[in-house]
């Protein structure tokens, strides 16, 4: 700062403005195409670790942030009518929300919640020591499973843009942030979207620790 400067010839007022510097470039969010997703898929789907496997296939299908993630409570799992979702706890966007979910990720939260048990932090994925996950240990998750895809380097963030801008293509009304999902994605979209609780299905994972009605 200017005043902080001990020479007597020290400029008398400010150098430089905001204006003067370049307007950095804003290049659009990198995401997978589809036969690259298809790949990261198939690999997850055989992940031999169920808590990698289910933490990464949460980012995937929701589009929560890695943090949202690691905070998620036991018992997110929610019935919201006849939509399965889950329970987004306060985060960057100080509110918490409900996200949509397949009966199929509902199914696996209830699996997992059984081969672990109970809960010792009262969160759904927690470490070994009963700790929340950091956000180093998310990113190697899933570059690990990306490292088995073949499909080179993977963000965590790629695969929220990714789900935006499947749902995008697939004419989902939906905020870029994921505030909010305004409309449920017809039965035929289901395999772009992930977003549709099957009404058929519904009873089959409604099971287990986690899952309740509102």
């Amino acid at each position: 700062r200017l005043r902080d400067w001990d020479y007597d010839d020290a400029p008398k007022r400010t150098l430089i403005f905001p204006g003067d510097l370049p307007q950095a470039d804003e290049p659009l969010p990198k995401f997978l195409d589809d036969p690259t997703m298809e790949k990261f898929t198939a690999a997850l789907a055989k992940d031999p670790d169920p808590r990698r496997r289910l933490m990464v296939e949460i980012l995937a299908q929701t589009g929560i942030r890695v943090g949202e993630l690691s905070g998620l409570d036991d018992k997110a799992v929610t019935l919201l009518g006849d939509t399965l979702s889950l329970r987004i706890p306060v985060g960057k966007l100080h509110n918490d929300r409900y996200v949509p979910i397949r009966p199929e990720l509902a199914g696996l939260i209830s699996d997992y919640q059984r081969m672990r048990g109970s809960s010792r932090s009262g969160r759904l994925v927690e470490r070994d020591d009963g700790r929340p996950f950091d956000r180093r240990t998310v990113h190697r998750y899933v570059e690990r499973v990306a490292k088995r895809a073949g499909v080179g380097h993977v963000h965590p963030h790629q695969l929220r843009h990714t789900l935006a801008t499947r749902m995008k293509m697939s004419n989902v009304a939906f905020f870029a942030s994921f505030h909010t999902v305004r409309d449920e994605v017809p039965p035929g979209d289901m395999n772009l979207s992930g977003n549709v609780a099957v009404r058929s299905s519904r009873d089959e994972v409604l099971v287990g620790a986690g899952i309740h009605q509102r």
